[in-house]
């Protein structure tokens, strides 16, 4: 999964998702040259739903949809 800024770079690279104990760990690159490995903790994910709004959590099912439709091109 890579996030990219509004200009087209790439920020982060997630390459592995995984457990290790309570955390949710992600492996990854920080523009391209930092590898590193980021641990969620579940109050930290829990905090971060406070920063969802309605208007975004009701638009992530055509955007999922859209991200799907999107991806399944790519692979023919």
């Amino acid at each position: 999964m890579k996030m990219h800024s509004k200009e087209g770079q790439v920020l982060v690279d997630v390459s592995r998702l995984w457990r290790e104990g309570e955390d949710l760990v992600m492996r990854g690159k920080l523009m391209g040259a930092y590898s590193m490995n980021i641990h969620l903790k579940p109050e930290e994910a829990w905090s971060a739903l406070k920063l969802l709004t309605w208007a975004v959590i009701r638009s992530m099912p055509g955007y999922m949809l859209k991200g799907w439709r999107k991806s399944r091109k790519r692979k023919d």
